[in-house]
């Protein structure tokens, strides 16, 4: 019985993060300390952003050039926590990843679709719910669906609260997803990305997500596969 409640408590713990789907399900994602995205503002240019990073004790990075302003590295490699990042100048947010159901890396962003219910003005509706927000566009040919373009990377929270207000249709949080294989056992492969899936310790790999963000490698070279033992002196 005990053995069967912390199990419980730890499925719990591990679906503490949700954003409302289609017909207001619930759709649950597990918090991973795997990686990080890092947010800057678009008036900072690459000298400065990688100063900030050095001086949050960043010596690597996933990607070797800024791309829209975002940069994203592994979450170890980060001597402070995302709030304290958040505070320095220059950055937007700072956001980790987390684990959709299908087992894709997606890192929540500061984008929020929505769609006002009918009737209802978008505009007067956000001074009401969201008096804070940076930009407001509308999308598609449907007159209710809008992009809300938030000051900080709290998708998921202002999301929830917009749908939760009871006047939107849906209000979703947008994320950046890391489709870094097709492979559908990928998940199960601890020894290229380990999340502590299957009870593992957390970052005992080969990260192999970092190393495809800097290349997926290219045709001219061959790559030979050892998978014996060899003897030096013969």
């Amino acid at each position: 019985m005990l053995i069967l409640l912390l199990f419980m408590l730890f499925r719990l713990n591990a679906q503490e993060v949700y954003f409302y789907g289609d017909n207001g399900t619930k759709i649950y994602l597990e918090t991973v300390d795997s990686l990080i995205m890092i947010k800057f503002d678009d008036e900072v240019d690459n000298m400065s952003a990688f100063s900030t990073l050095a001086s949050l004790g960043v010596d690597t990075v996933i990607n070797d050039a800024l791309i829209k302003q975002r940069i994203i590295l592994r979450y170890s490699s980060i001597k402070f926590g995302t709030k304290e990042i958040s505070k320095n100048k220059g950055v937007k947010y700072a956001n980790k990843s987390l684990i959709y159901s299908d087992g894709t890396i997606q890192i929540p962003n500061d984008k929020v679709l929505v769609q006002v219910k009918d009737g209802l003005d978008i505009e007067s509706v956000l001074k009401k719910v969201l008096p804070n927000y940076d930009k407001l566009k509308r999308i598609g040919s449907n007159k209710q669906l809008y992009l809300i373009e938030l000051g900080n990377g709290e998708s998921i929270k202002v999301a929830n609260e917009l749908y939760e207000s009871g006047y939107f249709e849906y209000a979703q949080p947008s994320f950046t997803r890391l489709n870094l294989t097709t492979n559908p056992l990928y998940t199960y492969q601890w020894g290229l990305n380990n999340i502590g899936q299957n009870g593992g310790t957390s970052g005992i790999d080969i990260n192999a997500p970092e190393a495809w963000q800097i290349t997926q490698g290219v045709n001219n070279i061959k790559i030979a596969v050892i998978d014996q033992g060899v003897d030096l002196d013969l």
